[in-house]
């Protein structure tokens, strides 16, 4: 199927109304206009998008009268959301990475960062979700970005990560390096220590707080500190994400009112009991199905993404987490959309987790979902992101629609982030 007939199907669930304060007619003169672009849902199906500083202003089938700084004809194309990335780590910090020290990670920032931020505005995605980045470089990051001194999709973050004493990744993935068990790991001793935790986090900006409970080859974090954390991000108005891999453990940190799951669950299996409880709970699934893909090499041997061989148990990870996904879509679970793969650039991370959920399969609209609303949604963003919408900020995709792709992976033609064009390939 053609992608103008995908879109067109789809974006009938992203250009849902939402209330603002503001509008073209009632504020200042807008300062972009993009015209005759096919776009669905409250309005008609061609329309004039608006921009007034960052956000969109009006959706209308015909051009308003007003004096507006710049037009660009989009016709032939489709305009979507700026596309999320619910999971990344932008920093390939852990023992075997090279970066093992805060000189290695200013290099790794100033000679292979902004590329890769870079790939991923190309790519269509304007927001990056980072769930567990050296501490404090990440915010670091983000204030640069803020600042204008890199071009890089919007950052939100968790800081580090909150893991029992001698937890994942503490001993897993930092095993041997100090500098990065300090820098991306907070080891929870008591309540006293997960709430301080929690709300030295919450004053230094942090978006989300990330905790892990999981007791594959580490330690597992009591269930008493989770509820603890969770209480006290919840009165901080901070989501919590939760990284777990089994599905028993999945259903304990939803029944402790936890906003995310940082990954599909693939230790066992979604049934319908499962799913629903999950679904009643309000939980949104980070997808990361890529995780656990095979790559072929060259030689034509498969290994995973952490270079390992390919085969037990990632081959039947892979396939529960898949199942699992297809149980929770049938059952109303929101699923966000995930790359996951810090060790890749950005567009064979994105490609990756494409080609992994199309074996769900997720279906168009499925895909878009998880790519805009169901992720701001998870974030707490919904009233910023997620959907051409008047109020929301001007984050937009401009696609070319005779592409036969699949719209996560169509031509770009256009990014646009607070307002600003940020990729133009016109």
């Amino acid at each position: 199927m053609r992608l103008c007939s995908l879109i067109a199907i789809v974006l009938v669930l992203h250009t849902s109304t939402v209330a603002a304060d503001m509008s073209c007619h009632d504020a200042r003169p807008a300062d972009l206009a993009l015209e005759n672009a096919l776009v669905f849902g409250a309005g008609p199906a061609i329309a004039t998008i608006l921009i007034s500083g960052d956000r969109i202003c009006a959706v209308e089938s015909e051009s308003a009268p007003l004096t507006v700084g710049a037009t660009i004809d989009v016709s032939g194309l489709t305009v979507l959301p700026g596309f999320i990335d619910s999971h990344v780590h932008l920093f390939p910090t852990g023992s075997s990475s090279g970066i093992d020290s805060d000189a290695a990670l200013e290099q790794f920032i100033r000679d292979e960062l902004p590329a890769r931020l870079r790939n991923y505005l190309e790519r269509g995605v304007t927001t990056v979700f980072s769930v567990g980045d050296a501490w404090p470089a990440v915010r670091d990051l983000r204030r640069r970005i803020e600042a204008g001194e890199i071009s890089a999709p919007r950052l939100l973050m968790t800081g580090p990560i909150l893991t029992a004493p001698d937890g994942y990744p503490a001993v897993t993935i930092c095993a041997g390096s100090p500098w990065c068990r300090s820098h991306l790991t907070v080891e929870l001793r008591d309540e006293s220590h997960a709430r301080a935790t929690v709300r030295e986090l919450a004053a230094a900006g942090v978006d989300a707080i990330k905790v892990v409970y999981d007791d594959a080859r580490a330690e597992k974090l009591d269930a008493n500190l989770v509820s603890v954390v969770t209480h006290e991000a919840h009165a901080l108005a901070l989501p919590v994400v939760v990284h777990t891999t089994k599905v028993q453990d999945a259903l304990e940190v939803a029944e402790l009112g936890v906003n995310m799951l940082a990954h599909l669950p693939s230790g066992g299996v979604v049934d319908r009991a499962s799913a629903a409880q999950l679904q009643q709970r309000g939980v949104i699934i980070v997808s990361t199905a890529g995780v656990y893909a095979p790559i072929s090499g060259p030689d034509g041997a498969q290994t995973t993404v952490f270079g390992l061989r390919y085969g037990p148990p990632f081959d039947r990870f892979y396939a529960q987490g898949l199942a699992n996904a297809q149980t929770l879509l049938e059952h109303g679970v929101p699923l966000a959309f995930g790359s996951g793969t810090a060790m890749f650039a950005p567009s064979r991370s994105l490609d990756g987790e494409i080609i992994a959920l199309a074996q769900v399969p997720f279906t168009t609209p499925q895909l878009i979902d998880a790519l805009t609303i169901n992720a701001a949604r998870a974030l707490g963003k919904e009233a910023e992101l997620g959907s051409v919408s008047v109020g929301k900020r001007a984050d937009l995709v401009v696609v070319d629609t005779n592409t036969d792709d699949d719209v996560a992976s169509a031509d770009v033609v256009m990014v646009i982030k607070n307002g600003r064009i940020v990729v133009d390939r016109r």
